[in-house]
This record gives structure tokens, sequence and C-alpha cells, in this order.
């Protein structure tokens, strides 16, 4: 029996993220829309009317799109009406990150990027209090991914704030993330384990399907896997109250 995937709908993660004023909360909380979208692919006509449709659902502030597929993002910036733009640009037809996001809402300074990991301070306007936003994109290579965890470890280690993580961590973290293939190797699963664990990073929750990847093969082949998900430090848990992962891959 093969496990229901959620059909036609974008490996997103994201939605809407609350972020409140924990300094004054006789005030009204400024609210930031955003979402972390896997987009498996970019320069196609699919990606602009389902890249248009979440715009006009979510109507974010912000956008980390992953695995873009493109060396230059300039025509997102343009087409879809965003202030700003900082990019990562694709390995040849693999990779590419793109954050994209409109300064009259929210302001992102200290910005760094990886072919792995986009970082940077969120500030949403008109609120004074910065908050610390990644986008992950983790290789297929184990030895690069070993990298990741131990950034995040030395984040961690420096930055005592509020933090949000979303994106494709390329690794399930137990068994039941997984059907089909090959068993989940432990050593792999640990490793990413000990990460989050050290981080004290937690899962935020999804909505539908478990799932978020697919080999898209039939006749018993099939492979799905949990490998996008949202986490923040426990800490700071009461600042993003709704923010889920919705409905997994087609499959």
């Amino acid at each position: 029996m093969t496990p229901t995937t959620q059909q036609n709908s974008p490996a997103l993660l994201g939605g809407t993220t609350d972020v409140a004023d924990l300094d004054a909360p006789q005030n009204p909380q400024p609210i930031m829309n955003l979402f972390v979208w896997n987009c498996r692919g970019s320069n196609n006509a699919e990606f602009r009317r389902q890249f248009r449709s979440l715009l006009n659902n979510y109507k974010p502030a912000l956008v980390a799109l992953l695995e873009t597929c493109i060396h230059d993002h300039t025509v997102f910036k343009n087409d879809f009406n965003f202030s700003h733009m900082e990019q990562v640009e694709s390995q040849g037809i693999s990779g590419g990150i793109v954050l994209l996001w409109n300064a009259d809402l929210v302001l992102v300074d200290e910005l760094t990027m990886t072919t792995q990991e986009v970082h940077c301070m969120v500030q949403v306007l008109p609120n004074p209090t910065k908050r610390l936003l990644f986008s992950i994109y983790a290789n297929n290579s184990v030895h690069s991914r070993s990298l990741l965890w131990h950034n995040l470890k030395c984040v961690y280690d420096s930055y005592k704030g509020p933090w949000l993580v979303g994106g494709d961590f390329n690794e399930v973290i137990r068994q039941n993330e997984k059907f089909g293939g090959n068993p989940i190797n432990n050593s792999r699963v640990d490793a990413f384990a000990k990460c989050l664990n050290y981080c004290n990073l937690l899962h935020l929750g999804f909505k539908g399907s478990r799932y978020t990847w697919t080999n898209k093969r039939r006749n018993g082949n099939i492979i799905i896997e949990r490998l996008d998900r949202i986490l923040a430090k426990s800490d700071s848990l009461q600042i993003y109250p709704e923010t889920v992962a919705p409905p997994g891959p087609a499959a």
C-alpha cells in the first residue's frame, strides 16, 4: 500500500508567521507573512502560475525560493514586484537560492549566503526587534551536509535570540518519514538529530501528508520522504504560533 500524498501541491514551507513584539505587548503586534519554497526548478510556466497563486494567497513580505535551477533571479524581483533581492547562483542546472522581500514591510540585513544556506536578520517594521531567519537547501553530499550541521551549531553557540529555520534538509529524522527504497541510514539520521538537539530546534508541525519529496516512480519503485521542515528554538515557539509546513508533494 502506498501512502497518500497531496496532489498538485508545491513542496511549500512556511505560511503565515506571526512575529510578536514581546517588549511591548500592549501595542498591536506587527505581522510578517513569509514562505520558504523548494520549488525544484523555476524556469517554466507552471512555476510562475503556482508562485503567483502563493503570492496572492499569502501576500508575503519575504520569500525564499530554493533549488531554482537558474543562474540569475532578477526576473523574479521585477516580474513579481519585490523591491530587493539577494541570490545564490545555480551550479549548472542544479541548486540556486533567491531571497526576495519588500523593504517597506521588512528590513533584511547581516545577510550571509552559501550554496546550502541563507541566513539574515529580519526586522518587521516598525518593530525595532530583529530576529534570525535561516533558509536551508542541504546538499546531496553527506560531507557537505555535515559542514551544514556544524555551521548551525556554530550559530547556536554565538546567537541567543529568536531563530526560525526552514527549508530542504535532505535528510529524514526517523524511519516513518520515509516510505520505499532502502532503510534509513542510522548514522546520518543520528548526525542530523544530534545537530537539532544541540541547537535546541523543535519542529513547528505540518498540514496534510508527512512526505514532501517523491521520486515520482510507479510499479512498486516509489520512494517518498519528509525532507522539508520548519524549526524554531524552543524559547522562540511563542513567537511563531501559526507557522506550519503545508501539504507535501504531488506523487
